[in-house]
């Protein structure tokens, strides 16, 4: 039996556990992670043998990373006999296309949603409000605290623990200080301003007030590049060290809504 820790006032009843958690044999890292997601949404009080079906709400379903775990959701959900949809606008992500794709999922009456938050109180303000008694837990990024009481529980990493690392390795290779050019998306998106204010906490160091989260301007003797123009070249003294890549997954998303 697997159990995801409650959060908030969505209140959960019973549930279903997932074949192969229980057991001694490990799920592979994708299979682990849409496995808690599950958990986290089956909670339904509905008869065992009846299907549910559960919709994770992406910020863009053409993303390689949201494609890959909405892949995994069907998977997981298929071996239960259930279903898991990947739902959500395409192209840029942008909260308002998000509430609205969001609004949509709520009319098809799921078991359960699966939410990557672009903009809490955006959507506590508009298509959370008809939330109900829908089961909904976060993934990827949480909601605001101030929202939190909305959803059962989220199922990600520690953004600030994350942001730190970054700093650790600028500092362990520029113990002098250094300058920083930051490559990041959307400002809304809580999961990043997180990852971002760790990073400048832990360069900043010990005793910043963890509230802290301004530019640096040569504390410890970092600085932090204004925002670049489109096409600007990047000087050669600026530490610039973090790529990410995730393997193309094929494509699946439900039908248009």
């Amino acid at each position: 039996m697997c159990n995801v820790e409650p959060a908030g006032s969505n209140q959960s009843g019973g549930g279903r556990s997932l074949p192969g958690l229980a057991g001694k044999h490990p799920l592979s890292s994708r299979r682990l992670s849409v496995a808690a997601l599950l958990c986290g949404l089956a909670l339904a009080p509905l008869a065992a043998a009846e299907p549910l079906r559960f919709a994770l709400l992406a910020k863009r379903v053409d993303n390689p990373f949201f494609r890959l775990v909405g892949a995994g959701c069907a998977e997981a959900a298929e071996a239960r006999g259930d279903t898991c949809l990947l739902l959500g606008p395409s192209g840029p992500a942008h909260f308002r296309r998000q509430s609205e794709a969001l609004e949509q999922a709520l009319d098809r009456n799921l078991n359960g949603i699966g939410l990557a938050v672009i903009h809490s109180k955006w959507l506590a303000e508009h298509a959370l409000k008809r939330l109900g008694q829908t089961p909904l837990i976060t993934f990827d990024s949480d909601l605001e605290p101030a929202e939190r009481h909305l959803r059962r529980g989220y199922v990600g990493i520690d953004d600030l623990a994350f942001g730190r690392q970054p700093g650790l390795l600028a500092q362990r290779f520029r113990p002098q200080g250094g300058t920083l050019c930051i490559l990041n998306s959307s400002a809304q998106e809580s999961n990043l301003r997180e990852r971002l204010q760790g990073l400048r906490q832990q360069l900043r160091g010990v005793g910043a007030p963890k509230e802290q989260a301004e530019r640096l301007n040569g504390e410890n003797g970092w600085q932090m590049m204004k925002r670049l123009a489109q096409g600007l070249d990047v000087p050669e003294r600026v530490l610039v060290k973090t790529h990410v890549h995730l393997p193309e997954a094929p494509p699946h998303s439900a039908a248009p809504l």
